[in-house]
């Protein structure tokens, strides 16, 4: 039997990335936001790496990450020295990516702890099994988005 359960803790989840935009659960973002598991920000002020201040950070410290990273869009630029060691004095990492593929390799990579394993009744399962035919290359339903075998 193979069992799948997506956290329920997370109401948001990246699920995909192009160059335009992030998929986030089933909605393609395409203008500054801030990602958290459980929170969205959408129209984010940041729009660019010039006159940078500390109002633009605070949504972001305001959800005490301990990672923080700033996708670019299709050109990497980084913001100002400064910035970036505003956050390492918070003891918050800050890592810059300009592509998609380099931001899946990074979430990807993010390490996760587990603390406690979670309850039996929160699994899921199947009876009878899934068709393999019903399945995408990574093993999600083609008939229902997000749902996992």
């Amino acid at each position: 039997m193979q069992i799948s359960l997506e956290n329920p803790d997370y109401r948001y989840i990246c699920r995909g990335l192009s160059a335009n935009g992030v998929l986030v659960n089933n909605r393609d973002l395409l203008s500054s936001f801030i990602l958290a598991p459980s929170q969205l920000i959408e129209d984010w002020s940041l729009d660019s790496m010039i006159n940078l201040n500390s109002e633009h950070w605070q949504p972001v410290l305001n959800l005490k990450p301990s990672l923080f990273i700033l996708g670019t869009g299709s050109i990497q630029i980084f913001p100002e020295p400064k910035h970036i060691a505003y956050f390492l004095q918070q003891g918050i990492g800050f890592e810059v990516m300009n592509n998609a593929a380099e931001l899946a390799v990074a979430i990807k990579a993010l390490p996760l702890s587990l603390t406690s394993p979670r309850p039996i009744d929160e699994a899921i399962s199947s009876a009878g099994g899934v068709r393999f035919e019903a399945l995408d290359d990574g093993l999600m339903l083609q008939a229902q988005t997000g749902v996992f075998c």
